[in-house]
């Protein structure tokens, strides 16, 4: 979805945003900062609860235009394995961020002009969670290694962990289920590794549990 340009100039009394869904949120395509009324503001809430530490759901593959654009509540954003693009103003006015977390092993890749340093005082005061094995990648990135402390401390996924809530249980395989039948989608779901994703991932998570 793409809302037009300057679709909220002007429109200073604009207090409070209520979304219902974050992954539809940073998948919509904000033409430029005023057609995002969290521009004018500053406050980002879903259902009716204000967001300060935001958790993007696995799914998204790219962190749309000016979707965070003078968020300036926000103070923590993880962001998950799925996204591969991020526009490069993604963090512009979040003034009080102070942890950024990248679960993606391979760091998502800037996709704009923008002169990064206009976020520099966002790469100065906040750290940046990566996986261990990461951190030297994401320190050779020309975005990411602006962050001024780059830290491994992102545990890695357990084999079979499909919803990566750090244990291999019954919720991975309604995790793999839910998948098969469309209604979700998760980044580990290939448990047996063989470019395909059904019933034979589910034999894999209970042959993992069994065996715990």
């Amino acid at each position: 979805m793409t809302i037009g340009g300057d679709a909220f100039y002007g429109c200073k009394a604009i207090q409070k945003v209520d979304i219902s869904d974050i992954g539809s949120w940073v998948s919509t395509n904000f033409s430029n900062p005023a057609s995002n009324p969290i521009s004018i503001s500053n406050h980002i809430y879903m259902n009716n609860v204000e967001l300060r530490d935001i958790i993007i759901p696995d799914g998204p593959i790219y962190i749309n235009n000016n979707v965070f654009y003078n968020a300036k509540y926000i103070t923590s954003l993880t962001i998950p394995k799925s996204v591969e693009m991020i526009n490069d103003n993604i963090f512009y006015g979040c003034t009080s961020l102070k942890n950024v977390t990248s679960l993606n092993e391979n760091p998502a890749t800037f996709i704009g002009k923008e002169d990064p340093t206009i976020m520099n005082n966002v790469f100065k005061n906040a750290t940046l969670n990566v996986p261990s094995k990461a951190i030297s990648k994401y320190k050779s990135e020309e975005w990411w290694k602006l962050f001024g402390k780059i830290v491994g401390n992102v545990p890695d996924t357990k084999p079979g962990d499909v919803n990566e809530d750090g244990s291999v249980d019954i919720s991975d395989i309604v995790a793999i289920i839910n998948q098969i039948a469309g209604t979700a989608k998760y980044t580990n779901s290939d448990v047996n590794g063989d470019n395909n994703v059904d019933i034979s991932d589910i034999v894999a998570v209970i042959n993992i549990i069994a065996n715990q």
